[in-house]
């Protein structure tokens, strides 16, 4: 016969409930996890989940009753470790978070490539818009795009250009600017940049039909240092 006793289910109880108590608790103070947009349900169920997982890999501590003295002290300690836990995660986002706002380098590594890349694409192709560098008389408007942060050059030329000057060679517009650029000297890239570009759009035989000067040789943002 099957017998089942109080300190059985005292025990069952207490195996569960300690782990579940400090997930919970953790999940109450942690970063994400504690943002008033987790319904409180969603945090409760997902607790008792990882308590249900995480039981039978813990030592066995002995029956202690939760509704003892003893287990009630187990219960306060389980809540305490568990908010500790969490507030030092939520120091450690808020470290990383300053870090990466005020120190360019550490930002950067939490930036991919790809992303990198298409952010300063996204920023040179609105500026070109925005700065209406398509209404030059032959569409022949070129932008210079250097994305200090991201360390990355974008050059934008306009639809007067197709077909005379390939991909290729305005990459290596880029390529003379970018070792520049890595090393922080903003000013020598757009030296190097202006020097490559000028010499490619002679080697093409590309200029302004009256000599005149269609846009300002003004830095459109930012500065160069």
């Amino acid at each position: 016969m099957f017998t089942v006793t109080t300190a059985d289910l005292e025990l069952a109880v207490a195996t569960l409930v300690y782990p579940f108590l400090r997930v919970l608790a953790l999940m109450s103070s942690a970063p994400v996890l504690s943002h008033r947009s987790v319904p409180r349900t969603a945090r409760i169920g997902f607790a008792f989940l990882v308590a249900l997982l995480i039981a039978p890999t813990l030592p066995p501590g002995g029956a202690v009753s939760p509704f003892s003295a003893a287990g009630v002290l187990l219960v306060i300690q389980q809540v305490v470790v568990g908010v500790a836990i969490g507030l030092v995660m939520q120091a450690v986002f808020a470290a990383a978070d300053v870090a990466a706002r005020y120190v360019p380098a550490v930002g950067r590594a939490f930036v991919g490539a790809a992303r990198a890349e298409a952010e300063a694409r996204q920023c040179a192709d609105a500026l070109f818009l925005a700065r209406e560098l398509f209404a030059t008389p032959r569409r022949e408007a070129i932008l210079i795009l250097v994305a200090a942060f991201e360390r990355r050059v974008v050059v934008v030329p306009d639809a007067g250009f197709r077909g005379r000057v390939t991909a290729a060679e305005w990459r290596g517009v880029v390529d003379r600017m970018t070792p520049s650029l890595r090393r922080g000297a903003v000013r020598e890239a757009f030296a190097q940049g202006l020097a490559a570009l000028e010499a490619l759009l002679r080697a093409k035989g590309c200029g302004p039909g009256d000599g005149a000067n269609r846009l300002p040789d003004d830095l459109v943002r930012g500065s160069a240092r």
